[in-house]
């Protein structure tokens, strides 16, 4: 008996098609699409399953044996918990790391080829104005934002840079000079800046003397737009909706912000509240 997969990262709805049109296919393995399903999809004789989002599940199949009543195989997603084992088989460890290393080559080749999306300042140019907004940011998660991903290694993949930072197609650092710097110095560059959230000196500016433009963690125009020729012109908006919020704050990136797929109650209000700068606060009443 022969048992045909197919390894597929076009879309959910392709991959229906694609067991219609061959209902030999025995199981789709589908990947790329968000629209990710906890549970198969049985189309005919072939069954559809999806890889998790972001690495949150592994999954499981199971293949019935010649004495099995059963005619698809059998698939689970397994979530991957704090009491799993923490460190991987070492063969696997080796294969992980270069697939990342070969990741971020072509990470960096995309960002070579990728025009630039909109007139951000970042929070270098922010902070000449907004000084105390800037170290009430310095203290929240936001700012910080950049940990995960330099703990577990996963600059080089773009769909986390999209939520982690300002921007996926620039480096890291732009200098005054025009050369670009990779994530590792801008972590060492933000928790040169974490002194100043803790103790108020040094003063930011001369930390930042060098620095052009900071993509890294999620900033002012992450929420308020890109700040364009602001304060002359700009599209900047103070007031911050909450769909903003969820672009990032999805079922899957934050369930505790979830009850099932039901997003709780005044959860967003309260989230707002931890990050909002002090200036919002204040002029929230006027907020436009």
């Amino acid at each position: 008996h022969q048992t045909l997969i197919v390894l597929s990262e076009l879309s959910l709805e392709k991959d229906r098609q694609l067991a219609e049109s061959f209902p030999k296919i025995s199981l789709i393995i589908g990947s790329r699409d968000q629209a990710f399903t906890q549970k198969p999809i049985d189309v005919g004789t072939t069954r559809i399953v999806q890889t998790s989002y972001r690495n949150q599940y592994l999954g499981v199949v199971t293949f019935p044996g010649a004495a099995s009543e059963a005619s698809l195989p059998l698939a689970e997603l397994v979530g991957l918990e704090e009491s799993l084992e923490k460190s991987p088989d070492p063969k696997l460890k080796r294969l992980i790391t270069e697939w990342k290393s070969k990741s971020q080559k072509l990470v960096k080749i995309t960002e070579e080829k990728s025009a630039p999306r909109g007139p951000f300042q970042t929070f270098v140019s922010c902070v000449q104005c907004h000084e105390p907004a800037f170290k009430f940011w310095l203290g929240t998660s936001h700012a910080h934002a950049l940990k995960p991903l330099e703990e577990k290694d996963h600059f080089s993949q773009p769909q986390c840079l999209t939520c982690h930072t300002l921007k996926t197609d620039r480096g890291a650092l732009t200098l005054q000079d025009g050369k670009k710097l990779g994530w590792k110095e801008h972590s060492s560059f933000m928790e040169s800046l974490a002194k100043f959230s803790r103790d108020g000196t040094p003063p930011p500016q001369p930390a930042m003397e060098t620095i052009e433009r900071a993509w890294g963690a999620v900033q002012c125009e992450n929420c308020h737009g890109a700040a364009g020729n602001h304060p002359f012109e700009g599209n900047l908006t103070k007031a911050v909706a909450d769909t903003t919020c969820l672009k990032c704050h999805t079922e899957e990136r934050a369930p505790s912000w979830y009850t099932g797929k039901q997003l709780k109650p005044g959860v967003v209000s309260q989230k707002k509240k931890l990050i909002r700068c002090p200036a919002d606060i204040t002029d929230e009443g006027n907020a436009s």
